[in-house]
């Protein structure tokens, strides 16, 4: 098990006692993001543009305030939705305002803040290497199997093929291993990378993933190879109607030294419920309204077929 001081955000700030691991979704933050703004939005940073204008009436907002929450909302989901866009880190909204009133104009416009942290690669070249990385990928994906067999396919090849970036983990700031194009071309990750690569991978399958992010409780972080201030980032996935939790990072251990341990693919973490999941971490609040997991009958079985290969 390990952890980067970066790989998670919005972590609780109180003691364990005071905080529930599976937190409540606050009503103020709960604003539902406008499909039309986020079908613009994306299409925007699919095709690497920096801004974007639409027309304010799709929103239904009639202040500056409610369009920019708006905007905000849209922003949000979008990243949730799309590891793949890792190159926008931000956006910053503006409109024109008419008359005495301050009524919206009929436009606002939308500035992306593109990430700089990539060394002079070009995100249109970065993107092309990681689609092309996942198609090859997924031609050894079992794509007439159930989602079951996709979702553990592609646990399995993160887990074999990805390499714990320790040297990243120590490094402050968004770096190449928190993102799903470090996972799949750089085969090097720290726990948001494996999450976003996890996410993206199983949705060019059809199979819906969510990532979700929050802190490993203090009483479990003596057990962890590296230090951190415990931020983390794992994965739910829907499979035949339940859901479960999936952490990639925690079935990829690395020894006492940072190195990894090498061996049969284990499956701790892999479709485990909230029992499970939240001994260990407290969820972010804005991953609150994720599907509560309850069923550990999958795991079972991985488990169980584990100790039986490795009794051979």
């Amino acid at each position: 098990m390990h952890l980067s001081e970066s790989d998670g955000q919005h972590q609780p700030q109180s003691s364990e006692d005071d905080v529930p691991a599976r937190p409540q979704k606050q009503e103020a933050d709960s604003t539902v993001p406008n499909e039309e703004l986020l079908a613009i939005m994306r299409e925007a940073a699919m095709h690497f543009e920096k801004e974007f204008e639409f027309e304010t009436a799709i929103t239904e907002c009639s202040t500056s305030d409610q369009l920019f929450a708006a905007v905000y909302a849209a922003f949000e989901e979008m990243q949730r939705r799309n590891p793949e866009l890792f190159w926008i880190s931000g956006v910053h909204p503006s409109v024109t305002l008419y008359g005495d009133n301050a009524e919206l104009g009929q436009t606002a416009k939308v500035d992306f803040n593109f990430r700089d942290a990539f060394s002079g690669m070009q995100p249109e070249e970065m993107f092309r290497e990681m689609k092309q990385e996942a198609a090859r990928i997924l031609e050894s994906a079992p794509k007439t199997g159930s989602d079951y067999e996709k979702a553990l396919f592609v646990h399995d090849y993160l887990v074999e093929h990805t390499a714990y970036d320790l040297q990243g983990s120590l490094q402050d700031g968004f770096q190449l291993c928190h993102t799903a194009y470090g996972a799949l071309v750089k085969h090097s990750a720290v726990c948001m990378g494996y999450a976003a690569a996890y996410q993206y991978l199983l949705r060019e399958l059809g199979v819906h993933c969510m990532y979700a992010s929050g802190t490993v409780k203090e009483s479990a972080r003596s057990s962890l190879s590296l230090q951190s201030d415990g931020g983390h980032a794992w994965n739910c996935v829907e499979l035949d109607g339940e859901y479960y939790w999936v952490d990639v990072t925690w079935d990829d251990p690395l020894d006492k030294n940072g190195q990894e341990i090498g061996g049969p693919v284990k499956h701790e973490y892999c479709f485990v419920d909230d029992n499970k999941i939240f001994e260990t971490r407290i969820l972010s609040e804005e991953y609150a309204d994720l599907p509560v997991c309850q069923s550990m009958k999958l795991n079972d079985q991985l488990m169980e077929a584990d100790r039986k290969n490795a009794g051979k």
